[in-house]
């Protein structure tokens, strides 16, 4: 009974390993593209304006 307990853990535990694995490289890339125009300072958010055009280039990539 033990035994199965045990397995049943292990087997969760992995399960929950490769969902974080997965949801952190799905997350990755867009946060990649979000940080590198955010270092780069492409766009001036402060009108709407800008704040479009830099959504449109967000959409395009």
């Amino acid at each position: 009974m033990a035994e199965v307990a045990r397995l049943d853990v292990v087997g969760a535990d992995r399960v929950k390993s490769d969902f974080i694995s997965s949801l952190s490289h799905e997350l990755r890339s867009p946060l990649m593209l979000l940080s590198t125009f955010a270092k780069k300072g492409h766009y001036d958010f402060d009108t709407a304006e800008n704040g479009f055009e830099a959504l449109q280039a967000f959409q395009g990539a």
